[in-house]
């Protein structure tokens, strides 16, 4: 047998192979529905998934998509501020935005498509992780810490942060980590990846007051099928996708 795997590929395995009857890992309709932010949010949203309130614009208003797609017209003013604009296939938080009120958003709008973004709530939870999952469960799992020099501190990417590993002290494991993962592999399974990176936000471990919350909230930010890979990620990857071809097979 064959098997052909993609992280990140949208190339049909007739022009890989030649040939029908080929094992896949990660089909790509399963990557255009995690590479577009609204295909995914989609997913999300049939699937009841913990992610953020999000919104299309469409019609000369802003959609509200609620789980079992029951979906209201609003008004710029009547949005949750801030407010996150996303470009629908940006990545690293490219083609991303932060609008603290209404005329920061209006101002952003102009000459715009606006058909090429999603707009969600902020949450502004203390912490970011990336769990690399399969629909089994996880197999590597880090958490992103800004540096001390970071500019924009709204958001966690490659640029602005440092991972720290789960042996790590600083990698503060949420009381609640199994609820997370779980909901990781949902997420993963709701838009069909075989394997590939969840990133999720969560609140801190202690309330305003320094008391260890009994749970932590948490939204499930995004999936992803061609994340960057450290030479330790690429051997866990590779171990992992073995494992699901043997399956397959």
């Amino acid at each position: 047998k064959l098997a052909v795997v993609r992280l990140g590929s949208l190339t049909p395995v007739e022009e890989i192979t030649g040939i029908r009857d080929v094992i896949e890992i990660n089909k790509p309709e399963a990557i255009e529905i995690s590479r577009d932010k609204k295909l995914m949010k989609e997913a999300f949203t049939q699937n009841n998934i913990k992610t953020a309130n999000w919104f299309t614009y469409e019609k000369d208003c802003f959609i509200q998509h609620c789980p079992g797609n029951f979906i209201t017209g609003i008004d710029t003013e009547k949005l949750p501020y801030p407010i996150l604009s996303k470009s629908r296939t940006g990545q690293g938080g490219s083609g991303n935005t932060l609008h603290k009120d209404q005329k920061s958003l209006q101002e952003w709008m102009k000459g715009k498509t606006l058909s090429n973004y999603i707009f969600e709530e902020f949450y502004n939870y203390a912490r970011e992780y990336r769990l690399h999952v399969t629909q089994e469960g996880t197999f590597l799992v880090w958490r992103k810490m800004r540096k001390s020099d970071a500019k924009d501190r709204w958001y966690f990417n490659s640029d602005n942060c440092v991972w720290i590993g789960e042996e790590n002290p600083l990698f503060d494991k949420p009381i609640n980590w199994d609820d997370c993962i779980q909901q990781c592999v949902l997420a993963l399974k709701s838009v069909g990846l075989d394997i590939g990176a969840v990133d999720i936000r969560i609140q801190s471990s202690e309330d305003k007051d320094g008391n260890k919350r009994k749970t932590c909230d948490f939204i499930v930010l995004e999936t992803g099928s061609a994340p960057a890979l450290s030479t330790i990620g690429s051997e866990f990857y590779y171990k992992e996708i073995v494992k699901l071809i043997n399956k397959k097979l």
